[in-house]
């Protein structure tokens, strides 16, 4: 199974390998609204604790999300998300 980069359609074998992509190469302007910014995990942050769903999946590749309840559930969802808009189709050679 392979995942896409939301920004950019790198494809990635596993959501860790996708993390590490997107931390490496993302973290300057959001794609989705073009804010930019040195880092813009703020920003990710505010829009997907106001619910868009879009910029929680970018928060959620930008950092770790550990601690609080309120983030394992972000956590769970924005994974739900990753797998469920973001998996490449599969190419089967015959």
């Amino acid at each position: 199974m392979q995942y896409i980069c939301p920004s950019c359609n790198t494809n990635a074998y596993s959501i860790t390998s996708l993390k590490k992509h997107f931390r490496k190469s993302h973290l300057s302007k959001c794609e989705i609204c073009n804010y930019v910014s040195k880092n813009v995990v703020h920003h990710y942050r505010r829009l997907a604790l106001q619910g868009d769903e879009k910029h929680l999946v970018l928060w959620y590749l930008s950092t770790n999300l550990k601690d609080s309840e309120i983030k394992v559930e972000l956590k769970k969802r924005a994974v739900y998300l990753l797998r469920r808009n973001y998996i490449a189709e599969e190419v089967v050679i015959s």
